[in-house]
């Protein structure tokens, strides 16, 4: 007697759908996972960019005040939309080193300036 063993015909073609759908859906899966990647990256440099503009305009509001008084060393100083931590010095007479700087979500920026009292004009501006 011979024994008959039970046909398989579908097998070998769901085993292929399954290993094509595995890797279709880690395929999708990684697309996904880069876009939003990408939108997270995107949104972090926008507030970067907004955090520089917030620190050069507290440093702008400092030289204006430094123009008007030579005396003039906050610590701190309050433009429209931020407020920033400053540090006035004096490295030699007659000129007057400004560092600002603004810690805002998450994001640390600061601008050294450099500036001589008379007559009144700024002579270095750098980004550590």
């Amino acid at each position: 007697m011979t024994k008959h063993l039970p046909k398989k015909n579908g097998l070998a073609l769901l085993l292929i759908v399954l290993v094509l759908g595995t890797l279709s859906m880690g395929t999708l899966s990684a697309l996904a996972l880069n876009g939003l990647n990408g939108f997270l990256d995107a949104n972090d440099l926008r507030t970067a960019l907004a955090v520089r503009a917030k620190v050069m305009g507290c440093l702008d509001e400092a030289l204006i005040h430094l123009q008007k008084d030579n005396a003039y060393a906050p610590a701190s100083v309050v433009s429209s939309n931020a407020t920033c931590t400053l540090a006035v010095t004096t490295p030699v007479s007659g000129q007057r080193q400004i560092i600002a700087s603004l810690v805002d979500q998450g994001f640390t920026r600061s601008v050294h300036a450099t500036a001589t009292l008379s007559p009144f004009a700024v002579t270095k501006v750098t980004e550590p």
